[in-house]
């Protein structure tokens, strides 16, 4: 199981690195100068940025559209007992059963600028292989680092899910919704004995009634004679 990395262990972006390799091609060395100043800015937030990410107690990462995943924290490797390495680059879908991924997916699909977040609760395969249930706050991150430091577009779409292991809670609502129908069964066949009781006593009620009247035609017929 991973502890967790300092930040000047955490891999280096790989847009980044594009960005820093095309910055050498850049002819004045006052825009070059100019890029790499934002460009180191940009890596000392992210870092400042990756070492809260860290630390956060839940499972959070990152997966591209494509949907391989980008970022783990700490908290995520412990939570699959998995090494970062056996993580990063993996397909999501690896961490979930499928209807649990096209869920995800339909998710994914629906986010926009506007509108960047989603909340869904779905199943997903845990460290062991047993399906938990989770509720995952899922986040569209938009990344223009190229327009940034002024080298044009060097887009990339991701999503950020921040994890919750819900599985207790759900089975909690499990057994309780199961007390509640079990209490409606009781309580139907408590009705049904009681209609039954009831429909009973009539009868019986009405029996009684027809006897007097009988035993009452009787003493009459015998008074009059």
């Amino acid at each position: 199981m991973e502890t967790p990395a300092p930040a000047s262990r955490i891999p280096r972006d790989p847009d980044i690195e594009a960005l820093r390799a095309e910055l050498e091609r850049v002819p004045s060395e006052e825009a070059r100068a100019r890029a790499l100043a934002i460009l180191e800015r940009i890596e000392r937030r992210d870092a400042r940025l990756a070492a809260v990410v860290q630390d956060q107690p839940e499972p959070l990462f990152r997966f591209h559209a494509a949907g391989r995943i980008t970022f783990v924290n700490a908290a995520c490797c412990a939570y699959w007992q998995r090494e970062r390495v056996e993580l990063l680059g993996r397909p999501v879908g690896n961490l979930l059963p499928p209807e649990g991924l096209n869920a995800l997916m339909r998710a994914s699909q629906r986010l926009t600028p506007e509108e960047p977040v989603a909340v869904l609760e779905l199943r997903v395969l845990g460290a062991g292989g047993e399906v938990r249930w989770h509720r995952w706050s899922l986040r569209l991150v938009v990344a223009d680092l190229g327009v940034e430091v002024g080298l044009g577009e060097l887009g990339r779409v991701e999503f950020q899910v921040l994890a919750t292991d819900i599985s207790d809670l759900k089975d909690q609502h499990q057994i309780l919704a199961q007390h509640i129908a079990e209490r409606r069964r009781s309580d139907r066949a408590h009705r049904a004995k009681r209609r039954e009781l009831e429909a009973r006593l009539a009868q019986r009620d009405a029996e009684l009634v027809s006897l007097r009247r009988m035993l009452a035609g009787e003493a009459q017929e015998q008074a009059g004679s």
